[in-house]
């Protein structure tokens, strides 16, 4: 309790000592150089009316400055623990936010489930798929936020491999099997830049495993995630038939690949596509 009591206290119990340790200093001078008598009589019996003066401003001085101190430390604390509860008030709100989006998504999610089990024709279940996987990106980017403590930035390594598990579950079917593999660096990103990463790798990933083999046709995906200088460049690779020799990603109409370059360009990224030994598309954020 003592210390506790100190250690709040601690400015205006230092500035008090300050002013004893200059109280007593001054009666040392006295004592040495312009009074005579006994140190005794100078530090407190028989004080010059002048001394007692000098002594009292000087006290008074250093006590007035560990209260001005001390009102100063206390005030800054107050706001301090203001500030962290302010903070504390809207990382909660902002858990709450992403729960909530979270569960709003789900819920279209399971909609779009139920919508999907009674359609027929095979190009409207192929869009409602589509729409499966965009909203399985972005409801798994508000869970990885959502079990965080913070909220300023998140594992895009962490959110891809996720994405690319679950992903890979909707095509391995009918003797088909195809090996997703990693190559990822630690990368840190916002929020606001995992969306997109998260929707872009969607669409590469559903676009190889879709048209890079042929049906019944096993293969590797291979997923890469790499750290630069200037940011961070992500790669969907497959060892597939590739795309034509007269294929431009500038050029092409699919919806898939529209979205790649739209969310590219929300990133101030740049695209490329090598396509040797399968296709290789990269996205590179600076």
């Amino acid at each position: 309790m003592l210390t506790d009591h100190f250690h709040k206290y601690r400015l205006l119990y230092l500035a008090l000592l300050g002013g004893v340790v200059v109280y007593f200093l001054d009666t040392v001078m006295d004592w040495l150089v312009f009074y005579p008598g006994s140190f005794s009589d100078l530090l407190y019996a028989n004080v010059p009316p002048h001394e007692w003066y000098i002594r009292l401003v000087l006290l008074s001085l250093f006590i007035g400055f560990g209260i001005y101190a001390q009102c100063q430390v206390s005030i800054r604390e107050r706001l301090n623990a203001d500030l962290q509860q302010t903070v504390a008030d809207k990382e909660a709100l902002l858990r709450e936010v992403h729960h909530r989006i979270k569960n709003n998504l789900s819920v279209v999610l399971a909609l779009v489930e139920m919508q999907r089990e009674n359609v027929q024709d095979s190009r409207t279940l192929e869009t409602l798929d589509q729409v499966r996987t965009r909203l399985d990106a972005i409801i798994l980017i508000h869970k990885q936020i959502y079990s965080q403590d913070h909220f300023a930035s998140m594992r895009l390594d962490t959110y891809l491999q996720k994405l690319g598990t679950r992903l890979l579950d909707l095509y391995n079917h009918n003797g088909r099997h195809i090996e997703l593999v990693y190559e990822m660096e630690p990368v840190e990103v916002s929020p606001k830049e995992a969306v997109p990463c998260g929707l872009i790798c969607s669409e590469l990933l559903t676009n190889a495993c879709k048209h890079a083999f042929d049906a019944g046709e096993s293969g590797t995906v291979t997923l890469r995630l790499a750290a630069v200088p200037s940011g961070f460049a992500m790669s969907v690779c497959d060892n597939g038939r590739g795309f034509p020799e007269s294929f431009s990603l500038d050029d092409s109409t699919g919806l898939g690949l529209q979205l790649v370059r739209s969310l590219a360009r929300q990133l101030n990224g740049t695209l490329r596509l090598h396509n040797t030994a399968g296709s290789c598309i990269t996205v590179h954020v600076s």
